[in-house]
């Protein structure tokens, strides 16, 4: 079944001029998202998915599976392969696929997720997907913290 995705890209809050020309590509047949002239300190990725729960994808303390940082500010997400982590109301953490269900996300990259994004450099990507199927279940180790990276 061939998948039709659509992309659309909306700023949502710009705070330094360095992001404005940043944009968001899809590729189809590679299921990845690039994401596109944005500063180099820009290594903060949040998902915020379809039921509205908020997943870390990476920060500096935490670097999940289908995500990297390329040379030039430049960001791959791998659409079949993302985790991320999310916390419940109990403060236990869990890694899940974040791109598991079709409909709307939202991509939040930032030089501080930690901060009102007010007081900080960030862009925030909307974009529509079909869903993602997946054969396995992600593992804890999936996302590596800090302290575990070599």
């Amino acid at each position: 079944m061939k998948r039709i995705y659509s992309i659309f890209c909306l700023v949502a809050s710009m705070v330094f001029s360095s992001a404005l020309n940043a944009q968001a590509t899809l590729n189809e047949q590679k299921n990845v998202i690039r994401l596109k002239g944005l500063a180099n300190d820009m290594r903060s990725v949040g998902v915020v998915d379809t039921q509205g729960r908020f997943f870390l994808l990476a920060d500096s303390e935490i670097h999940c599976r289908g995500i990297s940082f390329v040379e030039n500010g430049e960001i791959v997400i791998d659409i079949k392969r993302s985790v991320g982590v999310r916390w419940n109301n109990s403060a236990k953490r869990h890694v899940e696929y974040v791109f598991s269900t079709g409909g709307d996300y939202k991509i939040v990259v930032s030089d501080n997720l930690e901060t009102e994004q007010e007081n900080s450099k960030s862009r925030t990507f909307r974009l529509r997907l079909a869903p993602s199927e997946h054969k396995d279940e992600p593992a804890l180790d999936d996302c590596s913290s800090a302290t575990s990276r070599s």
